[in-house]
């Protein structure tokens, strides 16, 4: 049985979108992590997140979430070197996601479904991550080894990749199953503007800001 066995008290929750579930994994400390969960029937597993990985579990539908953070500090970029070569399952970063994750499924055994989410970096782990038969997962922005090709998904895998993002765009030629190109939003009071803000978002999260995507 799960820790959380009672609903948090919310009758109707928000829809948890996809740009907010990223939002939550580079949020910097478990009280900013917690009032986001909270608006959408959410609960922080304190004992399973950290700055790497967030898990929650709403106690009323019965999902376990786990949103996986990008490059965020040095030994991120080291991983991405790693990934950059074929690497990634040897590296730290995958590891301790894919055991974060199993403790959370062994933990959450009553859940209905599993939700997993990342960006860029976020986004490629979670990519690789071991799925069980209802676990869907999003990733945004994901870097990609030269001539790697992902593993079938029957569909549970679903990458989005903004349009003129370099990193995503190494991804362009490769196998990605369920790959929906997106544009960024225009933003800004004049074309000058908004080609600076676009430059900045294509691999930021906020570039789902102005995408219906729930999850």
């Amino acid at each position: 049985m799960s820790k959380f066995t009672e609903y948090d008290g919310l009758k109707k929750p928000k829809e948890l979108t996809l740009h907010k579930a990223l939002k939550l994994s580079y949020l910097d400390n478990n009280k900013k992590k917690k009032k986001l969960l909270k608006k959408y029937g959410y609960r922080l597993d304190e004992s399973l997140s950290n700055h790497n990985q967030t898990v929650g579990y709403n106690a009323h539908s019965k999902k376990l979430l786990m949103a996986t953070t990008g490059t965020h500090n040095y030994d991120d970029v080291k991983t991405d070197l790693q990934l950059a070569f074929g690497n990634l399952k040897r590296t730290r970063r995958y590891n301790e996601a894919k055991e974060t994750l199993n403790r959370a499924n062994e933990k959450y055994s009553d859940k209905k479904n599993t939700l997993l989410t990342g960006h860029s970096l976020g986004g490629t782990i979670t990519g690789y991550l071991p799925y069980d038969k209802n676990t869907r997962a999003f990733a945004v922005n994901s870097g990609a080894t030269i001539g790697q090709q992902t593993r079938d998904r029957q569909g549970k895998l679903t990458n989005y990749r903004v349009k003129g993002d370099i990193i995503s765009g190494l991804s362009s030629g490769h196998n990605f199953q369920n790959t929906l190109d997106i544009n960024v939003p225009k933003r800004g009071r004049n074309t000058t503007e908004q080609a600076i803000n676009q430059g900045f978002d294509r691999h930021s999260t906020d570039a789902l800001k102005g995408t219906k995507l729930f999850i």
